[in-house]
């Protein structure tokens, strides 16, 4: 009698509701959190510097605007080049 309950008792802690499965699922799931986070946070200090240097950083915000928008200086000549390959006769 000792021993079925002793057997029931292991089966339910490996298979059982809240037993070493349901651990073992939440510890892998716990892991994907952790590493979800840190990527997140990464992401978050990126775009905590790059506000910074669009709130304090005239040069940077100078050439993203060259950049992003193609402006230019009034005295400044620019020159676009396409992209395309001709060929050759």
């Amino acid at each position: 009698m000792l021993g079925a309950i002793l057997l029931a008792l292991t089966v339910n802690f490996l298979i059982g509701r809240e037993g070493m499965r349901d651990f073992l699922k939440l510890a892998a799931f716990e892991r994907s959190l952790n590493a979800e986070n840190l990527r997140l946070s990464a992401a978050n200090a990126a775009l905590q510097t790059q506000s910074n240097r669009l709130r304090n950083d005239d040069a940077y915000v100078q050439a993203l605007i060259r950049t992003e928008l193609g402006y230019s200086r009034p005295d400044e000549i620019t020159y676009r080049f396409s992209s395309e390959t001709h060929p050759r006769n």
